[in-house]
């Protein structure tokens, strides 16, 4: 056994794992090791959807986007379908996703993580393959990792290795969930599903390049969507009794269930007929995969201490409508920013706590809308079939519901804003004898958080020519307010800009003053009087303060990230 030392773990190499070390070198932490127990990067499409929220994320780390690009399909259409000739509805995504990347986009897993893993690559950031972690202990103030290399052939050696945290990225069936004595609490979904990737030799007329279709048919549920050279994905749920015919008579699985078996072609192409469209013919199977499904939340993101969770391994659900890779990648950037903050002794600690809060709070959000989502569309009964159809048609017939809906699809609604400690909002009341109108104003403003971006929420970076997704650390947006609302100068707010950027003691990196003039980027921000907002490096709003106001942000940061005690970590520095 040797012992050596860095600053942190990662452990998983997919795309939550390779976003953590892509966000803290982005950060500036650059003493990074990523470990996985598999012998080299899997070919897998797995999941294949990445939204607009994500697109933003991964707009940050150079090179990332464009190779993305380089093999992808885009979803500009969202299709429903009741019969492969039947449109039940039709929904034009960029009506409804307010982004600088209104659509989704597709492509395979194993390409998303190739993306990301050339990053850190050219970052001098390399994953080890075939090493696994068995074990932990605190010493100090750090972790040592017992790792086992190479294992079960005749190189295999143990080493413990002590790090500042150990961030686990390790999948629904994370061994680091389990060593941290997490629970995770939760329930089978009655359905299995079967996941097809295929070309066809033969056009299929129902399917587009540009469309995420969900076919609701008589026998359930399928969503199909292009790939990458030509191809297509068809992930459906498959009932008891459908799936009766795709299981082992005899061995069953360490749940109690028929093990599943793999399907052969002949049956691939029987379910592309029956569930997608006739007009399939099979012509080569690029992947396939037949699973179960578990709605788990992990009761804990954080031992408190310095060990995390991320991903798969906090949450699992459905794959309907492709969340959980661009949670998971955002579970990776939350935490990313923080542990870089501490690490660099800009932070205390305790901020993990609110990456545990926060992250949770959507992961909890996100199972109960998934098994909301898949009740109906895995609905069996005809009766409950035409109902669930007529509901469709009405309430998508609703722009209120299509922003809504979008908002939650491409995660742009994700906010932190009533269970956030870092969410702070301070609003001094303005005379009521001597502005009557403009206080009424206010009050609508501060109780309406529909009318307006309130701390917590995603700041909406197609509203500006700057985004702060280009900066590291955090943004000052000072808005001079509307004529008659405010009687700010502008000169008055540049002085009040440089007194913020002081009491931040350098955290805060760009500094934008929006003149009032600038009528329609108050009212997209939801702004009357003078105002400031505080961007955190994530895009989300930390604090919103009217009358813009200095002390606000003095006293925000030093409640929740100066720490007069904090140093940086040594193995930040090794």
């Amino acid at each position: 056994m040797t012992m050596s030392s860095n600053s942190v773990l990662i452990v998983g190499s997919g795309p939550t794992g390779l976003t953590v070390a892509a966000e803290l070198l982005r950060q500036g932490v650059t003493s990074i090791t990523i470990i996985d127990k598999l012998a080299g990067p899997l070919r897998q499409t797995k999941a294949s959807t990445t939204w607009p929220r994500t697109l933003e994320q991964l707009a940050r780390y150079s090179g990332v986007l464009p190779a993305l690009h380089a093999r992808c399909d885009l979803i500009h259409r969202f299709v429903v379908q009741t019969t492969p000739t039947t449109v039940l509805r039709e929904i034009i995504l960029g009506n409804h996703f307010p982004s600088e990347h209104p659509h989704g986009l597709l492509t395979e897993q194993w390409y998303m993580e190739q993306c990301l893993r050339e990053y850190v690559n050219r970052a001098g950031v390399h994953v080890t393959y075939n090493a696994e972690l068995v074990g932990y202990e605190y010493c100090d103030d750090v972790v040592a990792a017992t790792i086992v290399y190479d294992k079960g052939t005749t190189s295999e050696r143990t080493e413990t290795t002590e790090f500042a945290y150990v961030v686990g990225c390790d999948g629904a069936r994370s061994g680091l969930r389990k060593h941290i004595g997490a629970g995770f609490p939760g329930e089978l979904s009655p359905y299995a599903f079967a996941g097809i990737h295929f070309t066809s030799s033969t056009p299929v007329p129902m399917l587009h390049r540009d469309a995420l279709t969900i076919a609701i048919y008589d026998q359930g549920g399928c969503f199909i969507s292009a790939m990458p050279e030509n191809s297509y994905l068809a992930i459906l749920d498959l009932s008891a009794e459908q799936d009766a015919a795709y299981v082992s008579p005899i061995e069953k699985d360490a749940h109690g269930l028929p093990v599943l078996l793999d399907f052969t072609r002949d049956q691939m192409q029987s379910l592309l007929t029956e569930r997608v469209s006739p007009d399939i013919t099979l012509k080569d199977v690029v992947w396939s995969t037949h699973f179960r499904v578990n709605f788990r939340l992990s009761d804990k993101y954080y031992d408190g201490n310095r060990v995390l969770l991320a991903g798969d391994a906090c949450h699992c659900h459905t794959p309907l409508l492709g969340q959980g890779m661009n949670v998971g990648i955002q579970d990776a950037v939350n935490l990313g920013w923080k542990l870089a903050l501490i690490l660099q002794g800009k932070s205390p600690r305790s901020l993990l706590h609110s990456y545990a809060t926060e992250r949770r709070d959507v992961g909890k959000e996100l199972i109960a809308a998934t098994l909301r989502a898949q009740k109906p569309f895995s609905q069996r009964d005809p009766a409950l079939q035409r109902l669930r159809n007529t509901i469709v048609q009405t309430v998508t017939a609703s722009t209120a519901f299509l922003d809504s809906w979008a908002g939650a699809l491409g995660e742009l609604s994700t906010t932190y804003r009533s269970v956030s400690p870092l969410a702070v909002e301070s609003w001094a009341p303005v005379s009521v004898l001597n502005q009557p109108i403009v206080r009424a104003h206010q009050l609508w403003l501060q109780y309406s958080s529909r009318a307006r971006v309130c701390a917590g929420d995603r700041w909406p970076t197609n509203a500006l020519a700057s985004s702060p997704m280009a900066s590291t650390g955090f943004e000052l947006f000072v808005f001079q307010g509307l004529n008659g609302y405010s009687s700010a100068a502008l000169s008055d707010l540049e002085v009040l800009a440089v007194e913020v950027v002081e009491a931040a003691s350098g955290c805060i990196t760009h500094v934008h003053i929006e003149p009032g003039t600038n009528e329609a980027l108050h009212a997209t921000i939801g702004v009357h009087g003078s105002c400031l907002f505080v961007v955190r490096p994530d895009g989300y709003v930390g604090l919103r303060s009217e009358p813009a106001n200095a002390h606000d942000v003095a006293a925000y940061f030093a409640q929740h990230f100066f720490n007069p005690q904090a140093s940086v970590h040594k193995k930040a520095t090794e």
